[in-house]
């Protein structure tokens, strides 16, 4: 026998290796007009945006900015201020056998946020969660054709490969008002919060057009007696196109987040009502996945003269991009501590969700963690905004299987906080996790073949009694008979088969 080989050469996408850390950052800004008065931090928040990555030898590096910001007032003045201050955040993940060119993802998020008045100055303490992974695509032959075999018998699977074959962003400023009603008496804007979520993206003329909506949180000065600070929320269209080329569009996967934001209130005559005016810098990134279906040979024999050795190596193959969402309602009672004044009116709370671990259990998977949370009021009697803190634990499942190498990003929506008693609250939330992963699969195929020297063949009639494990295929390899020779194979009902 001459064997001919024929091969082709496909790309997969593989994990070189990825990276996380826990950092603590310090960010802080000078209090304006501090004196001997104490300054009571009443609700503080941060956010980390990376702004580049790039892939070295054998690591990455990256670096962002860490932006926090506060809610306070100074001594006994009831007036509620606030002020924000910015750190630079830098990281190196050592991660061996990267190099330039191969594609980076990172996920970075503030875990948690402190701050503390100290001598004239705020100061922030943020623990930042970094999470770094590299992929290349890695060219592997397989073997597409056997030629130059008689009697060649071969089994084919039927798989499917997707790889990353693009990624495209653009950054949108958006820009709306809103109107505050003139009996707010609203001053200005002390703390803002946005909460992006993409409901859409579909191939557009030049690319993808990705719309979502930006979920907006601000903190307002009001002038009202007894209530100095009111909460505005706002849902903030976008529709965005990030350019791609039309081959490259089939499968994608869209994110979106806030990379600045601002807000301003005018405030109206007399009578008349306020605008805020919301303008925030819009990041929109887009993935496109290449899909191409593979036919790999995984068995074969041949019913001629000699035999034939194939050589099987696993690869490991990304048949498709996963995303699955899961959102559960969430309710849990926050005690105030022994001392704190009762709660009147609930002005904001802020849930910060840490996500400690999931498992998947008969086919759903369960996430578990724990929730910061901040709630800011009047108390009962006082015209001085206070806060409070507290963790509670929460447990999400939903159906589905997660991989423990998934990447999984949870937020909180509909937020609300309402007084129980004086010394308790009931909180209430929806919990909304993402989960990106690649579904993998591991199959088994021919990478070389090697003839053998020819054996003995038996003739004659031959009764078989197939065992439980037995199929078609392999009585027909054992007796090195064709394929369609081999009736139906039935376990413990015998076979005749001529040889």
């Amino acid at each position: 026998m001459a064997i001919n080989l024929m091969r082709q050469s496909i790309e997969l996408e593989q994990l070189v290796g990825e990276s996380a850390t826990q950092m603590q950052v310090k960010a802080e800004a000078l209090v304006p007009g501090a004196g001997r008065e104490e300054a009571t931090v009443l609700l503080e928040d941060a956010r980390v945006i990376v702004g580049s990555v790039e892939v070295q030898t054998d690591r990455v590096v990256l670096d962002g900015t860490l932006s926090c910001q506060a809610a306070y007032r100074m001594g006994e003045d009831s007036q509620v201020q606030s002020l924000g201050a910015q750190a630079a955040v830098s990281y190196v993940a050592d991660i061996p056998g990267t190099g330039p060119r191969m594609a980076a993802q990172v996920q970075a998020a503030v875990e948690h946020v402190q701050a503390d008045y100290e001598n004239g100055r705020m100061v922030f303490t943020a623990v930042v969660a970094i999470r770094v992974r590299v992929n290349r695509l890695q060219p592997v032959e397989l073997i597409r054709e056997i030629q130059g075999v008689e009697g060649l018998q071969t089994r084919v699977q039927d798989v499917c490969s997707v790889k990353t074959s693009a990624e495209s962003g653009a950054t949108s400023m958006l820009r709306d008002q809103v109107t505050l009603p003139a009996a707010l008496k609203a001053s200005q804007a002390l703390m803002c919060r946005a909460q992006p979520e993409v409901t859409g993206s579909s191939p557009d003329l030049g690319g993808v057009r990705v719309s979502g909506n930006v979920q907006c949180e601000l903190l307002i000065a009001s002038g009202v007696p007894g209530r100095p600070v009111a909460l505005v929320r706002y849902a903030l269209p976008f529709d965005q196109l990030v350019e791609l080329p039309d081959w490259l569009s089939g499968e994608v996967s869209a994110q979106a987040q806030v990379r600045a934001m601002k807000a301003e209130v005018r405030e109206g005559e007399e009578d008349e009502d306020g605008i805020l005016d919301i303008e925030l810098e819009l990041d929109t990134t887009v993935q496109a996945g290449q899909k191409e279906d593979l036919k790999v040979i995984y068995d074969l024999y041949t019913t001629g003269q000699g035999q034939l050795s194939p050589q099987l190596s696993p690869i490991t193959l990304c048949t498709g991009f996963q995303h699955l969402n899961f959102t559960e309602p969430f309710k849990g009672t926050l005690l105030l501590p022994e001392g704190a004044p009762g709660v009147g009116t609930v002005l904001m709370v802020k849930l910060q969700p840490q996500l400690a671990q999931w498992s998947v259990q008969d086919g759903e998977t369960v996430f578990e963690g724990v929730l910061e949370a901040t709630v800011l009021y009047m108390p009962a009697g006082s015209d001085k905004a206070a806060s409070v803190k507290s963790e509670l634990p929460f447990s999400v499942s939903g159906e589905g299987e997660v991989p423990q190498d998934a990447w999984v990003n949870i937020e909180c929506g509909e937020v609300e906080a309402a007084a129980l008693l004086s010394d308790r609250l009931e909180l209430k939330a929806n919990l909304m996790i993402s989960a990106a992963f690649c579904q993998n699969q591991t199959i088994q195929t021919v990478t070389e073949v090697e003839e053998q020297p020819a054996q003995p063949r038996r003739h004659g009639l031959v009764i078989v009694y197939p065992g439980s494990g037995d199929d078609g295929w392999s009585i027909a390899k054992r007796f090195t008979l064709p394929l369609d020779q081999v009736g139906e194979v039935h376990s413990g009902q015998p076979l005749v088969l001529r040889l």
